[in-house]
């Protein structure tokens, strides 16, 4: 059965699109067949990240398939072995979305078309809190919510929460997702210095009844690079430290799904 999965934060910056690709790939590393899809309209990072031009109209993006239900199938792209993408541009930002509702529905939908063929869907959201969180957490499986350890980042803890509880409580059969489960907050480029941070946003993360990942992704400078090559960061350099991280996650994730 295929699983979504999402990578969403309310603020910009915190390793979202680094976190999803690295994901993605890494699972496509163990076998599964993986889907990625950008629904960051605002600035299209994973869509550039893998080389392709977010700004160009001769490529099929999940925005005709939100907007004008055209067939999803039509918009994949494959990126690498067991890797496959359906990039976003500029008319997937919230003052493009045609009609709200109708627009999450045939997302909803359309994910339900291609999902047979995958074993793994990440979807990497705009830290706009807007139209494509709402896209997401109808249809996503799990959520994980990437985070850096500084003051007030439980302000978008909070919103994304918030919009959790909404649509896991929601009687509008086209929003409503009761099943939906938040894995835990990441925290990227770790450093020491920052321990007694951690330890704050652990306890302000316990009053929205959510978790810090155990693993953490220390700072590395061959994050660039990954971008610059197109993929993720365990296929390109498998013995890194970095790369030992998110293998480490994605086995947190595994044990995480059973509990």
């Amino acid at each position: 059965m295929c699983e979504v999965y999402a990578t969403i934060s309310e603020s910009g910056g915190m390793g979202k699109t680094t976190l999803c690709m690295s994901l993605a790939w890494e699972y496509a590393k163990r076998g599964d067949r993986v889907l990625i899809i950008d629904l960051d309209g605002q600035a299209s990072n994973l869509t550039s990240a893998v080389g392709l031009d977010s700004r160009g109209n001769d490529m099929s993006t999940i925005a005709e398939v939100v907007n004008n239900g055209y067939d999803i199938r039509a918009t994949i792209l494959e990126l690498d072995e067991n890797v496959h993408i359906i990039p976003a541009n500029d008319n997937l930002t919230s003052n493009a979305i045609v009609d709200d509702i109708n627009s999450i529905i045939r997302f909803k939908e359309a994910l339900e078309i291609i999902k047979p063929f995958y074993d793994k869907v990440f979807i990497d959201v705009s830290p706009d809190p807007g139209i494509s969180h709402y896209m997401t957490y109808a249809s996503a499986d799990y959520i994980i919510i990437p985070a850096f350890a500084m003051p007030k980042m439980s302000n978008t803890i909070d919103g994304v929460c918030a919009k959790i509880k909404e649509v896991k409580n929601s009687s509008n059969p086209g929003i409503a997702n009761p099943n939906l489960k938040v894995l835990g907050i990441f925290i990227n480029f770790y450093s020491k210095k920052f321990s007694g941070m951690i330890d704050r946003l652990a306890e302000e993360a316990k009053n929205y009844g959510v978790e810090l990942f155990d693993t953490t992704m220390c700072i590395s400078t061959l994050i660039p690079t990954m971008y610059d090559k197109r993929k993720g960061v365990t296929r390109l350099y498998p013995f890194a430290q970095v790369s030992k991280d998110f293998r480490k996650l994605v086995n947190e994730i595994e044990r995480r799904k059973k509990n």
